[in-house]
């Protein structure tokens, strides 16, 4: 079950993060897309 708990807390830091990054900085002409796809693969790690 902790690992249950571990897994949750993980993947809604990602998401967190991932939707932030989608909204640093877009008016100055960041892609946050690529971050935002590496915060993805990195999701899916760790749901392996």
């Amino acid at each position: 079950m902790l690992n249950l708990n571990i897994l949750i807390i993980v993947v809604n830091v990602m998401y967190f993060h991932a939707r932030l990054l989608s909204n640093m900085g877009v008016k100055e002409g960041f892609d946050p897309r690529i971050k935002i796809a590496q915060c993805r693969v990195w999701r899916n790690e760790e749901l392996k």
